[in-house]
């Protein structure tokens, strides 16, 4: 996922990826100005490793010193509270605990904010979910971006009005867009105030090999081809740049 932290001075962008794949996740860290990993249980669950503790290692020490998020998968408070702790033992104190923002939830994100917990309050569709955690203490508020469009919800409209209560109320809380599914949507939402964003790997590989984009390149390349030769590239004239 694409992350975009504001900044008083300023707008500075911040790139989310949803993977749970470390290979995979490998890859897109050493293509792109990755930021921070995320996950939720049923990306977790698609590996079919038995050993959740053992995932999340491997995310940190894959990720580095890169945000990671991880979420709980108990709906009950003492629960919850114990699985955060938990995740943090493995994926380090710099673990984000992502918790669903209902009303457990939101009691549980109250009691780890003031324990110095970082977390996010994930599965959010409307600014009401969202502020009440900016308001508990979230890190991040995630909004669900494209599937709030397609429950009929104005998502733009949704995350506007909780960047102007962060604003209005100074809060420390960031709004991390999720589920962004075209990049009209990723625009958007930035329009209206998210500070972060994610994608999923395949979305970010699908707009950078737009068409057209590598119709023009070829022509660009066959243009100089006809004069320097086919497969001829400035590698192949070092011998001759002479001295500067």
């Amino acid at each position: 996922m694409i992350a975009i932290q504001r900044k008083r001075e300023g707008i500075m962008k911040e790139l989310m990826l949803n993977c749970e794949n470390s290979e995979l996740l490998k890859k897109y860290m050493d293509i792109y100005p990755i930021d921070g990993i995320t996950v939720n249980p049923k990306m977790v669950s698609r590996l079919k490793n038995l050993d959740f503790f053992d995932v999340v290692r491997t995310l940190r020490k894959t990720a580095g010193s890169k945000k990671l998020y991880v979420q709980v998968t108990s709906p009950i408070y003492e629960e919850i509270l114990e699985e955060a702790d938990l995740i943090r033992k493995a994926g380090g104190e710099e673990t984000y605990v992502k918790i669903p923002a209902n009303e457990i939830g939101i009691k549980a994100i109250k009691t780890l904010s003031a324990r110095g917990y970082r977390t996010t309050a994930t599965v959010v569709y409307s600014a009401g979910q969202g502020i009440l955690a900016l308001k508990a203490g979230a890190s991040y508020v995630a909004p669900f971006y494209g599937p709030m469009l397609k429950a009929g919800i104005d998502a733009e409209t949704e995350v506007r009005r909780m960047a102007v209560y962060r604003a209005a109320s100074g809060c420390e809380g960031k709004i991390l867009t999720a589920a962004c599914r075209t990049f009209e949507q990723f625009g958007r939402a930035i329009a209206a105030g998210s500070d972060a964003l994610t994608v999923d790997p395949g979305f970010l590989t699908q707009e950078m090999n737009v068409k057209p984009s590598i119709d023009i390149l070829n022509d660009f390349i066959c243009s100089w081809e006809e004069t320097y030769g086919a497969g001829k590239k400035i590698i192949d004239m070092k011998s001759e740049v002479g001295s500067c």
